[in-house]
């Protein structure tokens, strides 16, 4: 799969998702409306990278995640393991 196909399917998965949304909207489910709007800013905000060949370092926005966590409020993990990467656990 190219660059071009990845982009096509990021799209049309955004196009079936705002469906969902719109579906949603009309049934009053807000929480729904909410998820699925998120989920069609990432998949178009992804795709639209992608096609200008920029990629998205998740390496950065799992630092920028962990840096808000341990800030606030850290989050507990299952025994032995970590939250985030460079994050300890309480």
């Amino acid at each position: 799969m190219n660059n071009t196909d990845l982009n096509g399917r990021l799209i049309l998965e955004a196009q079936m998702i705002m469906e969902e949304a719109r579906r949603a909207f009309n049934n009053e489910a807000w929480n729904l409306v909410v998820r699925r709007s998120q989920e069609v800013v990432e998949l178009s905000l992804k795709g639209l990278l992608k096609l200008m060949a920029v990629e998205s370092p998740k390496s950065l926005f799992e630092k920028y995640i962990c840096r808000v966590r341990t800030a606030h409020q850290p989050l507990k993990a299952p025994e032995g393991r970590k939250v985030c990467r460079n994050a300890t656990t309480p």
